[in-house]
């Protein structure tokens, strides 16, 4: 049997994988089981894990991690693959590898496939909170929403700071997500510019202070800056659209867009231009001239909130 997981969302191949093993451990223990760097298997290695008889239990368990990188196999993988014997349970665990492959191919015809992609922020909130109340602790809707504003769509890292929030106190509110969960970059920097664009010259300040305090460069800042303004900029030429058509035509999240749309009631269309422009310019001295690059960035963020 052959079993293969691929996608992003490490936290729900993990759990897949883990009911599996703990399914076949009840039948034929954890010494039937055998773990394997795929990137770093030869073909010798590859045919051993997989066609060799189980020791002292009717199957083995062979799980190979990220076989479909291994540049060396690459054109012989799908044959390999299929010498797999009918005493292992061949379990197949990818990141992201190319849906056009030969092995990604074979993969969804001859094995139980799974593909496991990142939630989107609405449907991830949802989940956020039954495993809040699963780990006894409370998380409202709201504040679901903002953990997962100020973290990202990263499924493992939400469960890893309601772990921790619920160590501290059982009812996350607010006020403990903002004391205990960091902001990631791209979060941050919408929430730094958010504050500017609302003309909250202290607390677009302090946003910035703090990307600078998590190690992020002023040109890594200036470079999300730029993103973000570019999807201001798409969401507003979306303007009459909803926002299901602007997410067809523009390919962003329909959460980003409706948290654009909030921002850019600040703002109309000339004054956005405006903001682009500057960021343009900024750019542009950064790049030609001996401009101190942290100057030029805090005043062009200064230059937002007036």
């Amino acid at each position: 049997m052959i079993y293969s997981y691929f996608g992003t969302n490490k936290f729900l191949k993990d759990e897949q994988i883990k009911k599996l093993i703990a399914e076949f451990e009840k039948r034929h223990t954890a010494l039937a089981i055998d773990h394997f760097n795929g990137e770093e298997m030869t073909k010798e290695v590859l045919i051993d894990a997989l066609s060799t008889a189980p020791f002292l239990t009717e199957k083995k368990m062979v799980i190979i991690n990220q076989l479909g990188a291994n540049k060396t196999l690459s054109e012989k993988i799908v044959s390999l693959v299929e010498m797999t014997a009918s005493t292992t349970d061949l379990v197949l665990v990818e990141n992201n590898f190319d849906s056009k492959s030969a092995l990604h191919n074979y993969l969804k015809k001859h094995s139980t496939f799974s593909n496991s992609k990142e939630l989107d922020e609405r449907l991830l909130a949802q989940w956020a909170q039954n495993y809040a109340k699963n780990s006894g602790a409370t998380l409202s809707a709201t504040n679901a929403l903002f953990l997962v504003d100020r973290i990202g769509r990263n499924q493992l890292q939400v469960a890893h700071e309601i772990d921790k929030l619920a160590l501290f106190s059982s009812d996350i509110t607010k006020e403990s997500i903002e004391q205990l969960v960091d902001f990631t970059p791209h979060s941050l920097i919408f929430a730094m510019l958010d504050a500017a664009l609302s003309g909250n010259l202290t607390k677009m300040l302090n946003y910035y202070e703090e990307q600078k305090m998590q190690g992020t460069e002023p040109l890594a800042i200036l470079g999300m800056i730029i993103w973000q303004l570019h999807n201001l900029a798409l969401t507003q030429a979306g303007s009459g659209l909803s926002v299901d058509e602007i997410a067809s035509k523009t390919k962003l999240k329909p959460y980003s867009i409706q948290k654009n749309q909030t921002s850019l009631r600040s703002i109309n269309r000339t004054i956005l231009i405006a903001y682009i422009d500057k960021t343009i310019e900024v750019d542009k001295k950064i790049k030609t001239s001996s401009v101190d690059h942290d100057d030029a960035i805090r005043n062009l963020l200064v230059s937002f909130a007036r």
